[in-house]
């Protein structure tokens, strides 16, 4: 059987307590004003968020997002090539 991400966060949310809506607010009220599209640092859990449209749609760890720089350095790279 498959798990989807949706039932995982039910179980965190209804079986381990986890309080959805407050870390709604904690991901929103760290963004920049103003934030549409883009990457930002929560530096007090040193992780990232990214946006796209005005959402944030995931969230990264440092090193994750050090892979996703260098990735994007080398397309650039490549294309002035």
């Amino acid at each position: 059987m498959n798990v989807t991400d949706h039932a995982i966060l039910r179980y965190d949310e209804r079986y381990l307590g986890l309080e959805v809506e407050e870390v709604r607010s904690h991901i929103a009220s760290c963004a920049p004003v103003g934030m549409k599209n883009g990457t930002y640092h929560l530096q007090s859990e040193d992780l990232y968020v990214i946006c796209l449209d005005g959402v944030a749609r995931t969230v990264i760890t440092k090193e994750m997002q050090a892979k996703r720089a260098a990735v994007k350095s080398k397309k650039k790279r490549i294309r002035k090539e």
